[in-house]
């Protein structure tokens, strides 16, 4: 009999879990992969977004259309597309800069803290959250070359006229080194920023800049730059040269009567006072120097017109030696820092720090206030006794004697008086909370002609009072570490000139220098010199140190011109005085 040898066909229980185990992980498998591509998907259409979005950053600073929209390129900032989150997206656009300049021909940049530098690198960063909710960036570096507008294709000075300075955001600084003054009643504002002098080479040379201000703030708390000047006073070694006529271009301003404000403009002039930076002394050579050096004068020119080639006609009072030490001041117009006629004090004051401070005051906003109203109405003082000349349309009204007369007089120094304020007198300090004391100036330039186009009233005083401030080239300066101060360490009275020599010699003692007054048994106040062994600048004046409860005045000196903002005795054969008595504790 034949055995049956047929076997049953199908599949075991176990052969198709294997089956839909292998199916199930390539179902899976499949499903991952969509899910990985759409997330590759959405990662690369943000990052072209925020490329999109980092590239148009880039686009914005670059359309700098002047030297002073060239400055405001920050750090979060220039330019009109502002930081943080980006429109109506998920994106968060900031960015860093770093400065850069050639400290001389054919050499490497180095990084400078100078915002009109060479060129500016600038980190642009876009940042989002993914659908992992992780973090995510796209940076884009680039360069930024500061070319004046004059030398590209952006400017619109083909007829080298005379341009407004441009508007943007700004940050108004911190009371007490930097005070807001009121000059209109919308809300215009103006402030200096608080001048830091550098030693940059030798004890002779010394260069002070800082930056004035006019802004206004605007509905949603922001605050627009409506004009900027930045200003260098510088005090140099030169060497004298003995050269034919040589052109010189100075800066000056004058009235745009279409933009109803005062304009910066520049002119050329020839005289033989070519002189060259001072070369004896090894070191980098300073660019204002050389500027100072080859177009500033021997000494302060006095005239009584306006014209331009009489103010800086040639000096005939030539130095007898080589050697030549000048200081200039210079501001920066069109990008390019020129001379400009010298520094016209009219106001000089001492006040505590904590006047002006919320920290140590509770009137702090009515003492600015207060403050304000003094600095305002000194320069309007001022122009009141500009004197009256007479055409053949009748009455005009042009700088002229009174004026200049009226600054040098020095009739008006150390007049603030806050009487509005009797429980909080701005001539008290409190030592306990705070020793600050500070000096503060007030400069005011001759005004260009055409100032009072438009202006009520019928005589001088009446049309000083009504002209609008904005119009007025004045400027409120904390020159606290630029004045001479005593009581100090060797308690040695003024000698003019020149009073720095009073200054307290640093004492170095490694990488530090020791602490002003130290050791001292009686009231003292800071007034340390300011040499090329400062470390950072750090020198200190205007700190009062209480050694009893006794009564001290406390004094400082400035000189009344260019001299002052450089702390040295060149040009300026007078000086002010400002004092307070201080009880100690």
């Amino acid at each position: 009999m034949k055995k049956n040898t047929s076997k049953a066909s199908g599949f075991s229980l176990v052969e198709v879990m294997i089956a839909v185990l292998v199916l199930g992980v390539g179902i899976l498998a499949v499903s991952k992969l969509q899910t990985s591509l759409l997330r590759s998907g959405s990662d690369a259409n943000n990052r072209a977004e925020a490329s999109l979005i980092a590239k148009m950053k880039i686009d914005d600073l670059r359309r700098f259309v002047s030297a002073d929209t060239y400055i405001q390129i920050g750090d979060d900032t220039g330019g009109s597309i502002i930081s943080g989150d980006f429109e109506d997206t998920e994106f968060s656009l900031s960015w860093g800069v770093e400065n850069y300049t050639y400290p001389a021909e054919l050499t490497s940049p180095v990084i400078t803290s100078v915002t009109t530098s060479d060129f500016k690198k600038v980190l642009i960063d876009v940042e989002w959250t993914d659908v992992s909710n992780t973090l995510q960036h796209v940076t884009l570096e680039t360069v930024i070359f500061n070319y004046p507008p004059f030398f590209t294709a952006l400017s619109d000075d083909i007829d080298n006229s005379p341009r407004a300075g441009a508007k943007g955001l700004y940050t108004p600084q911190e009371a007490p080194d930097v005070v807001p003054i009121k000059i209109d009643s919308d809300g215009i504002l103006k402030e200096t920023s608080k001048p830091k002098p550098e030693v940059t080479r030798e004890d002779y040379a010394t260069t002070v800049e800082f930056e004035t201000v006019t802004y206004v703030a605007t509905s949603n708390d922001k605050f627009i730059a409506l004009r900027r000047e930045e200003f260098s006073t510088v005090a140099c070694s030169c060497s004298q040269r003995t050269t034919n006529d040589t052109n010189h271009i100075y800066g000056y301003t004058t009235w745009d009567s279409t933009e109803e404000q005062f304009v910066d403009f520049t002119d050329k002039v020839r005289n033989s006072n070519n002189d060259e930076e001072e070369s004896r002394v090894t070191g980098t050579a300073i660019v204002e120097c050389a500027l100072c050096c080859k177009d500033g004068q021997y000494k302060e020119i006095q005239t009584n017109v306006d014209d331009q080639d009489q103010l800086f006609a040639n000096n005939t009072d030539d130095p007898s030696s080589d050697a030549i030490d000048k200081i200039c001041r210079l501001k920066r117009i069109d990008g390019t820092l020129r001379v400009i006629k010298p520094w016209r004090l009219i106001g000089f004051n001492v006040i505590p720090a904590s006047y002006f401070d919320d920290a140590y005051t509770s009137s702090a906003t009515n003492n600015i206030s207060s403050y304000s109203n003094y600095v305002t109405s000194l320069v309007r003082s001022a122009l009141g006794v500009i004197d009256e000349e007479t055409d053949a349309d009748g009455v005009v009204y042009s700088i002229n004697t009174g004026f200049k007369t009226y600054m040098d007089s020095g009739i008006n120094i150390n007049r603030y008086e806050d009487t509005g304020h009797a429980d909080n007198d701005h001539k008290i300090i409190d030592i306990s909370s705070n020793r600050t004391i500070q000096a503060r100036a007030i400069y005011l330039d001759i005004p260009p002609e055409g100032i009072f186009e438009g202006v009520d009233g019928d005589n001088r005083v009446e049309k000083a009072a009504n002209v609008p401030l904005d119009r007025i080239p004045f400027y409120e300066v904390n020159v606290t570490n630029l004045s001479g101060w005593i009581p100090d360490e060797d308690n040695t009275s003024f000698i003019t000139p020149p009073y720095t020599d009073n200054h307290d010699p640093l004492v170095i003692r490694g990488s530090r220098i020791d602490p002003a007054c130290d050791g001292i048994s009686r009231h003292c106040v800071a007034n340390q010199e300011l040499t090329s062994d400062t470390f950072d600048n750090d020198y200190e004046r205007g700190e009062f140190y209480s050694h009893d409860s006794s009564t001290v005045t406390v004094e400082s000196r400035i000189y009344t011109s260019n001299d002052g903002l450089v702390d040295k005795s060149i040009n300026s054969n007078t000086s002010v005085d400002s004092s307070i008595e201080i009880t100690g504790q």
